[in-house]
């Protein structure tokens, strides 16, 4: 039987090599990192880029998409807002799954653990300067310095953001890093995202989260966060402060219910794997339900 090897989204060759600033390269280095430390499995990239429908993969995304959504669910559970990003990464790395949201929640991490301060997660929405209302459009990315608040719209009571010269947006989903308008053009001229913006609308940027991630990291959760996640930093080296209060620091609070066993259960139960979301799992997978009729992605 025919061995199908399924993809993991890496993109580290579709990131926008037109940076054309240090800030934007900077933002473009972290994007690949992210794309090339936590790879994952994406059902609506998949579904957005990949237009032939196939069973075989449609079925291994969609498989995809059900533990994301057990992902969300396991990230809900956090107590505080810093326990949901810890859940987060840690459900991300280990299970190798995510769509938009999961990625920027991430990079935004990633942006802030490297020095970055105004790297948040923002919802794309289409505001029509003519009406004044806006609408939700279904794509998370990192904003970066988005310090320009739109008019207020009639039909919502959200903080938007755009048409800032000094904003960058990072979109580790479909991977790159540009200025904010040239980010905006993107999302509206390519048919890849599938945002079906009208001609008098323009994009604009909604916070996605009620906490701002710079609210709640202090000094020990960063550096409890690159001894985590050193993959997620570019430079490894530690002050000899960081060093000794590494040393000395409660590192109790950290400590938080792993992936909890009713939930591998049910996708072992659901899937019949032997193990959660391994690329092993997967191939087998699609070898038993659909043997040799599947194509290579």
């Amino acid at each position: 039987m025919q061995v199908i090897q399924p993809t993991i989204h890496k993109n580290t060759s579709c990131v926008n090599f037109a940076a054309h600033n240090k800030k934007i390269k900077a933002a473009d280095d972290v994007c690949r990192m992210v794309m090339r430390e936590f790879p994952v499995y994406s059902n609506t990239r998949f579904e957005n880029y990949h237009r032939k429908r196939n069973e075989a993969l449609y079925q291994l995304y969609g498989y995809s998409g059900s533990l994301i959504g057990e992902i969300r669910g396991y990230s809900s559970q956090a107590s505080n807002p810093l326990e949901y990003y810890l859940r987060r990464l840690y459900a991300i790395k280990k299970f190798k799954a995510g769509n938009c949201s999961e990625l920027a929640d991430v990079t935004a991490m990633s942006l802030r653990l490297n020095g970055v301060k105004n790297a948040e997660a923002y919802t794309l929405h289409a505001y029509n300067p003519k009406t004044g209302n806006v609408r939700m459009l279904d794509h998370t990315v990192v904003g970066v310095n988005l310090t320009r608040p739109i008019p207020q719209p009639t039909n919502s009571t959200k903080e938007f953001y755009g048409l800032d010269n000094g904003g960058i947006i990072v979109d580790p989903w479909a991977g790159f890093a540009d200025s904010e308008r040239s980010a905006s053009a993107t999302f509206k001229s390519d048919k890849r995202f599938h945002l079906k913006l009208e001609s008098d609308e323009i994009v604009v940027y909604s916070p996605s989260k009620n906490v701002e991630l710079g609210n709640i990291l202090n000094k020990k959760d960063v550096l409890y966060l690159k001894h985590q996640y050193p993959e997620l930093i570019k430079s490894k080296k530690f002050s000899l402060w960081d060093k000794i209060l590494w040393k000395f620091m409660d590192k109790s609070k950290y400590n938080f219910e792993e992936i909890s066993i009713g939930l591998k259960e049910s996708i072992k139960r659901n899937y019949k794997l032997k193990s959660a979301l391994s690329e092993n799992a997967l191939i087998e997978l699609l070898n038993k339900k659909i043997g040799k009729n599947c194509e290579k992605l």
